[in-house]
């Protein structure tokens, strides 16, 4: 895992905020979907081209995963990713 990217992703305010917008990754049990970028442009008051480029550093950071259903793709936090990068800084706390 590749914290400094992971860690360099989360140093901005806008993605911070998209993360809290953001679901959990959907269970196979209980499947429901994401929020896809139309839906952060509106509740951000920004603009697709920049929620875009966002989404596209927090996936790379692999932070977010996202999925195609039929004609849209929706975004979701991966949380084993933010789980890891927790402990490792509760490491660096020992």
């Amino acid at each position: 895992m590749d914290f400094e990217k992971i860690f360099k992703a989360l140093g901005d305010p806008l993605r911070l905020k998209i993360l809290e917008l953001l679901p959990s990754a959907p269970s196979l049990r209980s499947f429901r979907h994401g929020c896809n970028v139309n839906q952060l442009v509106e509740k951000l008051k920004g603009t697709q081209p920049n929620i875009s480029h966002h989404l596209k550093i927090l996936r790379e950071a692999g932070i977010v995963c996202q999925e195609k259903v039929k004609n849209n793709i929706y975004y979701y936090k991966n949380n084993e990713a933010l789980r890891q990068a927790g402990k490792f800084l509760e490491k660096l706390g020992d």
